[in-house]
Parts: C-alpha cells; sequence; structure tokens
C-alpha cells in the first residue's frame, strides 16, 4: 500500500511514478495511491497536484476504454435502481413523494 507523509511533490513521484495506465491491474495501482493519500494525513498542495496528475492518467485511460452509456430520465433511474438494489420506497427522500406517477413501476 502507499502510505507516505512526504508533503514533497518530488518524494511523491519518486514513490509512485505516474505512467500511462495500460491495463485494469494498472488502473487499480493508481486508484489505491489516490485512496491512500485522501485517507492518509492532510491534503497539502503537493498531494493535490500529485493527485490531479494521477487524475489525468484515469481520465485518459477511461476515455479509451470504458464506455459509458448516454442514459437519462426514466432510462437511467432504472439502471441506477438495479444497480443499487434500490425499491421505489427509497426514492421518496428524493421525490419528496410516494406517488408513482412521478416514475413508472419497475
Amino acid at each position: 500500500m502507499f502510505i507516505t507523509e512526504s508533503n514533497s511533490y518530488i518524494e511523491l513521484l519518486q514513490k509512485f511514478p505516474p505512467r500511462p495506465i495500460k491495463s485494469e491491474a494498472d488502473l487499480l495501482s493508481v486508484q489505491e495511491v489516490i485512496d491512500a493519500l485522501f485517507d492518509f494525513g492532510e491534503m497539502t498542495p503537493e498531494k493535490q497536484d500529485y493527485i490531479n496528475v494521477l487524475g489525468i492518467l484515469i481520465h485518459e485511460y477511461e476515455e479509451k476504454h470504458v464506455s459509458i452509456p448516454d442514459l437519462s430520465g426514466v432510462e437511467l433511474l432504472k439502471v441506477l435502481i438495479n444497480e443499487f438494489g434500490l425499491r421505489q420506497k427509497d426514492l421518496i427522500p428524493v421525490f419528496k413523494t410516494e406517488s408513482s406517477r412521478l416514475y413508472p413501476r419497475f
């Protein structure tokens, strides 16, 4: 695991040099580093800059390898309900009503 007390940008680069992400394993490694930096100590400007660089690498990888469907409205709601195992009553706090007129039965 990547844990550091360092605030030095150069030290962060030396511990885990940023490289283009070429696989899911690479992606998971980069995400673990980011998670560790968020979980450990205060967020310094150096850490933020380093996380931004890693975030750019993740974004570039996902642009090429992860397809995100273009969903909206009820279609998106259906996917989210299924993905998170929700029921209609779980959405009451969002819609502030129990009326089924706001969203169709699934």
